[in-house]
């Protein structure tokens, strides 16, 4: 089974946002980031997944700021039952991508998981 989402990127924010946010506005991120993954899908990954998460942005992010952006993207597929967990027995392969764009409008994220026995 394959799962594609698709996000604003301002519905992620990045690491060093994060870093900087009060946890009871990260709450309130994460609520909102999980209700627009119900919204997209119902699929549920019972076992071992691989994660693509890409980043089409007119200005790239460092690498590291870029990946821990993934945590409330992957707390909240947890939490909304997409993936049974987001530790590495489960998420086997992580590849972040991510694409220059030359305008606003073309900027998105896009995520696509998909079962390991596929």
């Amino acid at each position: 089974m394959t799962t594609e989402l698709t996000f604003s990127n301002s519905d992620i924010p990045s690491l060093n946002v994060l870093l900087r946010t009060h946890w009871t506005k990260k709450a309130k991120m994460q609520e909102a980031l999980l209700w627009k993954i119900k919204q997209q899908t119902r699929n549920r990954h019972s076992g071992e997944v691989i994660v693509t998460f890409h980043r089409k942005a007119c200005k790239l992010m460092d690498w590291d700021n870029f990946s821990g952006s993934f945590k409330l993207v992957g707390d909240s597929l947890v939490k909304s039952g997409v993936i049974v967990d987001d530790k590495p027995d489960i998420i086997t392969s992580f590849i972040p991508l991510q694409t220059k764009v030359k305008k606003k409008v073309e900027e998105i994220i896009s995520i696509t998981i998909k079962d390991k026995d596929l």
